[in-house]
């Protein structure tokens, strides 16, 4: 998850097929995707500015990462 804080372009590294969502300090979720590729980009500008939660969700489990927006 770089780069963090970011302002433009988020990358999550993760395996092919893999769900991205992020969710607001609230719990809200403002985004969701598979990812096509082992690297997933986000653009930035459509989520909320502050404190984000990254969740990536495999077959395997999940994993959750804190970002700032700026």
């Amino acid at each position: 998850l770089y780069p963090n804080p970011a302002s433009d372009i988020v990358t999550v590294e993760c395996i092919e097929n893999a769900t991205v969502t992020v969710s607001d300090i609230n719990g809200r979720i403002v985004y969701t995707s598979t990812a096509a590729t082992t690297t997933h980009r986000i653009d930035a500008s459509l989520l909320p500015k502050g404190t984000c939660f990254v969740r990536v969700t495999t077959t395997d489990g999940s994993s959750v990462g804190k970002l700032i927006v700026r």
